[in-house]
């Protein structure tokens, strides 16, 4: 072991070269947990346009230690092939960096799972300080310059207040609408083994039973296919139920196509070939406003023809079922706590 800069947090920690794989560091940091990365990938992240996506990592790794995540990444440049193996231990979780830069919280997301990373600091009781120091910056997703700024915003929601001391560093406290927000946030169902699965039900779309069940399963969850389940009532309230009672959701925009394109003599010029399911985008939104997960999947073929409001989403693209169901898993095992 030797001291080296964590190339995420550019804090001190512990660092040890592999042996079997001398293209790998590992690092037991602090704040960013014990993980493994790839050694090109750090000469990268000291380029200076890399360092705002490094400091963005930091943050999602330490948000899996305050959710107690004691799985083992492997932080990668690439995505594996759909038959490679993590790791002969199968120990280690690959996950790639430009994926795990992708699940940083957006605007509209950021103050609700900075506040859940917050009350993960409390240990005795709900109106304990909570110590203003360099861990801040990581447990709100917030760079050092504008660590003030977002409590003030966070006050002004009624979520935090500062505790009256001499100094800011006299601590941060949960307020009771702070609290009563993060009950609303858990109800979304943090400890459900289910995952919904949206997608397009016609008959031709064998993705589900080739890969999406199997993706699902292999990640330790058990899939939920509406068009699987036995019931009397609206299938609208059925949905929405079965939502309500996810931890994440997989949704697959993958739909068919015009069966008159092949013959139709506006081939060339029609941009409306691909025939888009509006039951997935609600789906996904209706999740979405729950504060659920959604794993967003597309064939790469029709990627050019998803709706423009949800592009800046991080989808899954793939060629074959093999390739969905290891990439589904992959990113499973990455990205839901």
């Amino acid at each position: 072991m030797e001291k080296k800069e964590c190339p995420l947090c550019r804090q001190s920690a512990e660092c040890d070269r592999a042996t079997r794989t001398p293209d790998r560091l590992y690092f037991g940091c602090r704040f960013c947990g014990n993980y493994g990365i790839e050694q090109r990938l750090t000469l990268k992240l000291e380029e200076a346009e890399m360092q705002k996506n490094a400091f963005r990592a930091a943050c999602i790794m330490h948000e899996r230690r305050l959710r107690k995540d004691e799985r083992l990444y492997l932080i990668c440049e690439n995505p594996p092939s759909h038959d490679e193996n993590e790791d002969a231990s199968q120990k280690w979780i690959r996950w790639q960096f430009e994926e795990m830069v992708a699940s940083f919280p957006k605007p509209p997301d950021l103050i609700d799972r900075a506040l859940t990373n917050l009350s993960e600091k409390i240990e005795n009781h709900a109106w304990d300080a909570i110590s203003y120091n360099e861990e801040l910056q990581f447990v709100l997703f917030c760079p050092q310059p504008n660590i003030e700024t977002q409590i003030n915003y966070m006050s002004q929601m009624a979520y935090i207040e500062r505790i009256p001391g001499a100094r800011p560093e006299a601590g941060l406290r949960i307020t009771p609408q702070g609290w009563k927000r993060i009950h609303e946030l858990r109800k979304a169902g943090p400890d459900s083994r289910q995952a919904f699965v949206a997608m397009w039900c016609d008959s031709i779309m064998d993705a589900y039973e080739k890969a999406i069940k199997g993706g699902i399963e292999g990640a330790k969850y058990e899939p939920m296919i509406i068009r699987n389940k036995e019931h009397n009532n609206d299938i609208r309230d059925e949905i929405m139920a079965e939502i309500r009672k996810s931890r994440f959701v997989v949704a697959d925009f993958t739909a068919g196509c015009c069966k008159q394109c092949n013959t139709c003599e506006e081939l060339k010029t029609c941009r409306d070939m691909v025939r888009p399911r509006g039951g997935v985008y609600f789906e996904a939104g209706f999740a979405m406003g729950l504060g659920i997960p959604v794993i967003w999947v597309v064939h790469e073929d029709q990627l050019p023809q998803i709706h423009f409001d949800t592009r800046n989403y991080k989808y899954i693209t793939y060629k074959t079922p093999d390739e969905l169901q290891t990439r589904l898993r992959q990113r499973i095992e990455a990205t839901i706590v």
